[in-house]
């Protein structure tokens, strides 16, 4: 017995050690060969973050503040009866589906993990609700991909319907009656502090700000390092969304069908990038992400199946 135990000791040291010197090998590499071109990926992040991202949420973070406090779009009756039907939530997740669904990641992360904290969401259904409000904004489909990297305006609202769904399809599939919250309007009933609203918005900003850097500091170098485009596909699908979409456009010339069906499963998973940027807000509130990663990557899966099954259609 006591043998064994030596041996697993000295196991677990030998991996500590290999561990500890892989990571200090890591630092010397990075410090003498990248980190002047990591310097410049960290500008582009910043940038795509300064001019791009933060413009449209941090305004959006501070509405969806009020919108929780004061908003009331679940005592529709035909939105309540039409959500609870379909996705078997309650009818005060319909706010964060909205935002989340219009506005773009990560909003609805944020307003999610404000309700679950509030108590107006069990926790089960909040990590229920969290993959299928966290989308990309409508904006960024049909502008930034659907004309912006594809020159197709047709292409947007294609990718659009495809994501959206896929999110109503995986809503549906992890229906569940059972933890559903019984809705009461006191369980959010709370008052608006604006300066509050701004300063938590500003501190989310500095956190999105942080992860869009390094992971593109991540994209950049495996662009630049890998040239073998299918695995540099591979990488970008799981990494990031934006690098993954102008990265699968390249695949236009050689097949439409697979560079948007690609880049369809690319909008609907997120990347791990917008996982990142929505546990700025989950972590706090204990919400775990591992529900969130798996819906996600079915979202994906879905999107992607959707267009193309359009190709096949029109063909």
């Amino acid at each position: 017995m006591t043998k064994t135990k030596s041996v697993k000791t000295a196991a677990r040291r030998w991996t500590e050690e290999m561990k500890s010197a892989l990571l200090l090998l890591s630092v010397l590499i990075f410090g003498l060969f990248l980190s002047g071109e990591a310097a410049e990926y960290v500008k582009e992040g910043l940038n795509l973050a300064v001019k791009c991202v933060i413009p449209s949420s941090f305004p959006f973070m501070i509405i969806s503040d009020m919108y929780v406090a004061y908003g009331r779009p679940e005592n529709i009756r035909i939105l309540r009866r039409l959500f609870s039907a379909l996705f078997g939530l309650s009818p005060i997740g319909i706010a964060p589906f909205i935002c989340g669904n219009v506005g773009g990641f990560p909003i609805g992360a944020k307003m999610v993990s404000e309700l679950y904290t509030l108590g107006a969401l069990s926790k089960n259904e909040a990590e229920r609700l969290l993959p299928l409000c966290n989308n990309p904004s409508c904006a960024f489909i049909i502008g930034g991909v659907g004309l912006g990297i594809y020159g197709d305006v047709r292409v947007g609202f294609l990718l659009l319907g495809a994501v959206y769904i896929s999110t109503a399809t995986c809503g549906i599939i992890t229906r569940n009656n059972s933890d559903k919250n019984d809705f009461t309007d006191n369980n959010i009933r709370q008052s608006y502090n604006f300066v509050e609203s701004v300063k938590r918005a500003g501190t989310s900003s500095i956190g999105i700000i942080s992860f869009i850097s390094i992971f593109s500091v991540l994209s950049g170098i495996t662009k630049n390092h890998i040239k073998n485009l299918p695995m540099c596909c591979l990488i970008f699908s799981v990494l990031e969304v934006t690098n993954a979409t102008k990265t699968f456009s390249q695949l236009s010339n050689f097949s439409p069908c697979l560079a948007l069906s690609l880049s369809a499963f690319a909008l609907g998973f997120g990347g791990i990038c917008v996982g990142m940027q929505s546990s700025v807000f989950t972590s706090p509130s204990g919400l775990s992400m591992k529900k969130y990663y798996v819906i996600k990557l079915l979202e994906g899966a879905l999107s992607s199946a959707l267009v193309t099954a359009f190709f096949l259609l029109i063909k």
